[in-house]
């Protein structure tokens, strides 16, 4: 069985993410069915954290792709930045590269 690719496994993880997301929104919804008035702004609360942890895996998602397809060929970064890269590296390496301080020049 071939080896699943960087890109498959970042979709495979925001889709096990958002469907945890989509449990969570179903038990807010059936929990503010039976909400006191009182009690809303909790309701409230809830679906605004929701959103953001809608936003952050999806941002961890475009984070992960960026990282996949720059491991599997970095040629345009190394022109872009006037350095000598190997045209591929691994994705950790490419994770380093763009969200550390670590300069390579």
């Amino acid at each position: 069985m071939p080896r699943p690719s960087y890109k498959q496994i970042a979709h495979k993880k925001f889709e096990e993410a958002i469907n945890v997301l989509l449990i969570q929104e179903a038990d807010l919804m059936t929990l503010a069915s039976g909400v006191w008035l009182d009690q809303q702004w909790k309701v409230g609360w809830m679906a605004t954290m929701l959103a953001v942890s809608a936003y952050s895996e999806w941002e961890r998602f475009i984070e992960n792709l960026i990282y996949a397809h720059l491991c599997q060929d970095t040629s345009q970064l190394a022109a872009t930045l006037g350095l000598s890269l190997p045209r591929q590296m691994s994705q950790d390496i490419c994770e380093v590269m763009l969200t550390s301080s670590y300069r390579l020049t």
